[in-house]
């Protein structure tokens, strides 16, 4: 009888050690069911991830592999300023690190991948410590299939870098970020089906309501061109002190890309 007591006891103690998280390890080992985990993770992928990091901010991850290692970047959408990120993998479980553009760390991911493809965790915020939970999942495959143009060029009379995405006549994502005096900027973004932006289409005209600043852009597609106009008396919402947006952008489609140029 002593002898069971013995090794009832011992059965607890490797349980509790079992199921512990080790404080010292990058890699925190919380059980899920089995039935929840993703299996077979290939050891090379580029996932483009949405969802949420809180209750309701919502932010956007390009996540690549290479082995162990993860890099990439992320963007809170109201924001659109991306942050770089570093990390390792093992298994289904995730550690990834944030910095910012002077490459000081502003915050952590943990967390894993679930069978449906999603990852969900904990981040933390390295000034204060606070952290909150993060639930990102990944486009479908129609969505990947669909066919959309990508438009990037810099716009060297304003200093500006411009991104969109069209979808036939429609611009499904905007994003215009330029840098003015003592590196002050002016950044904006906006994705087709945020709440924080209200999309209308007009023929071959996007315009793209910023609700909270009472600001619009309108974006005019004519052939291999694009002229973007940006309306409203809130400019300095999306701006530093010392930089200003554009009233309009011209972008042109030629043999060799994209070039653009600021028409004020």
């Amino acid at each position: 009888m002593r002898h069971k007591s013995y090794l009832l006891i011992l059965s607890l103690i490797l349980l509790g050690q079992l199921i512990s998280v080790d404080a010292q390890s990058p890699l925190k080992k919380e059980l899920l069911p089995v039935f929840l985990i993703q299996q077979n993770l290939p050891s090379q992928f580029e996932k483009n991830l949405s969802g949420t990091l809180g209750t309701n901010i919502k932010i956007r991850m390009t996540l690549k592999r290479e082995g162990k290692n993860l890099t990439g970047n992320y963007v809170y959408e109201k924001i659109g300023k991306p942050l770089k990120i570093q990390g390792v993998i093992d298994g289904q479980k995730v550690v990834i690190n944030e910095f910012d553009d002077k490459d000081n760390q502003t915050g952590n991911f943990t967390g894993q991948f679930l069978a449906n493809g999603s990852l969900t965790g904990i981040w933390v915020r390295s000034s204060d410590g606070k952290t909150f939970p993060f639930s990102l999942t990944e486009a479908s495959s129609s969505t990947n299939n669909t066919s959309e143009t990508k438009i990037k060029c810099y716009i060297k009379s304003d200093s500006g870098e411009l991104e969109m995405n069209s979808s036939g006549d429609q611009i499904t994502h905007f994003s215009y970020t330029n840098v003015g005096g003592n590196g002050h900027t002016c950044t904006m973004e906006a994705n087709r089906g945020d709440e924080d932006s209200t999309w209308q289409d007009k023929g071959t005209t996007t315009t793209i309501y910023f609700k909270e600043a009472d600001f619009k852009v309108i974006i005019e597609k004519a052939p291999n061109q694009y002229t973007i106009s940006f309306v409203g008396e809130n400019k300095s919402y999306f701006c530093g002190v010392r930089s200003i947006l554009p009233d309009k952008l011209q972008v042109v489609k030629s043999a060799s890309g994209y070039s653009g140029k600021k028409i004020n």
